[in-house]
């Protein structure tokens, strides 16, 4: 038949034409598959957030107002909790966040920063302390006798957050610092030498996609705990517990720093300036893009809960902003009190979910009521 036909055309143009414009008709209907597939698959892997209201409301808690906050945690049960100053001035709660009252300040030191905090369960505080563009790192301990006990690190890189339940600070120079039982201070790789600006961790199997110091992908399941850890460009590190870490930062296409972070069995969220925030789905290690925040946005802080809810804030234009899901992909804005300043923690104790805001107040909704 192709014979047949290409003598009756012979080198005609018509038949050099007829066979040029069949190959175009055929790339273009190869192209139009291959976008849609594309656009399919982009859409997948991005989560756009509503610029509509969740509904939910937030509240100043009554009676607290303490300028310059820093930090503030709870302990595993959600009873004792605590928030440090700028300063080193303390409050404390003993009620899961509904009553707080003054307990003073912490002997710091010219310099000292109170970055990170850790309560335990009896109420007792664990402080962080960094030094701006200085390596001088200390850990106050609070004791039995209401006095401060001083353990320093006077090279270790300066510490700047702590895990919710405070057994793990991190800071300057990859530093790592274990007080799950006694305090141990350790460092990332040599990829890792940078300043780490957030910590999480749970305790659940999950496997997750990992790569080395060379790059090459590979997945390990993890079987312990394992710790995630973010910092300057882009720094996304994950960790089993034992000291074994790979890189799994996200295809951002920029270097920024990210500074919030958190982590359930299920998923781990990253967040940092100019709007980034992107989701790690543990169980077909993938990133996705969580796109709607504009670029003078800054994340902050994070936290997320096993049954799925999750909830970010941080800094925008000046101001505060929350967002929350309930781990269905749909984000939306939760509605905050007037004139407050950009959220610098978030917290969660077995009944709310507690806000702290720069310029010292506290914020609270229910638990129940967090998400859609």
């Amino acid at each position: 038949m192709w014979i047949g036909l290409q003598n009756m055309l012979g080198e005609s143009k018509e038949f050099q034409r007829l066979v040029f414009v069949s190959i175009a008709i055929i790339a273009l209907i190869i192209g139009a598959k291959a976008l849609r597939v594309h656009r399919e698959e982009l859409a997948k892997s991005e989560i756009v957030i509503s610029k509509t209201s969740s509904g939910q409301m937030w509240a100043k808690v009554s009676g607290v107002v303490m300028p310059d906050i820093i930090a503030m945690g709870f302990d595993k049960t959600g009873r004792y909790g605590a928030v440090v100053s700028l300063e080193g001035f303390l409050m404390k709660t003993n009620d899961g966040g509904n009553n707080w009252f003054e307990t003073g300040y912490i002997p710091l030191e010219d310099g000292d920063i109170p970055n990170a905090i850790a309560v335990k369960e009896d109420g007792k505080l664990v402080i962080g302390i960094g030094v701006d563009e200085s390596i001088y790192t200390a850990i106050y301990q609070e004791t039995n006798s209401n006095n401060w006990k001083q353990i320093k690190c006077i090279d270790c890189g300066g510490i700047f957050a702590g895990s919710d339940d405070g057994s793990i600070f991190v800071g300057g120079g990859g530093l790592i610092v274990d007080q799950s039982n006694e305090v141990k201070f350790s460092y990332l790789p040599d990829w890792g030498k940078t300043t780490l600006y957030g910590v999480a961790k749970n305790s659940k199997n999950n496997q997750v996609n990992s790569s080395d110091n060379k790059n090459k992908n590979q997945t390990k399941l993890l079987n312990n705990e394992h710790i995630l850890v973010v910092g300057e460009s882009n720094l996304v590190a994950i960790s089993d517990g034992n000291n074994r870490w790979n890189v799994i930062s996200p295809p951002t296409g920029k270097i920024l720093p990210f500074y919030a972070v958190a982590i359930n069995s299920e998923k781990a969220l990253v967040g940092g300036v100019n709007g980034s925030l992107w989701q790690f789905e543990l169980n077909d290690n993938k990133w996705r893009e969580i796109k709607g925040l504009k670029e003078q946005v800054s994340v902050l802080s994070m936290l997320m809960a096993e049954d799925e809810m999750i909830v970010a804030g941080g800094e925008l234009a000046g101001g505060a902003f929350i967002i929350s899901s309930k781990g269905n992909d749909i984000w939306q804005y939760d509605l905050l009190p007037k004139g407050i300043s950009k959220i610098v923690c978030l917290s969660i104790t077995n009944k709310s979910i507690l806000a702290a805001t720069s310029d010292g107040y506290i914020l609270k909704r229910t638990k129940s009521s967090v998400g859609l």
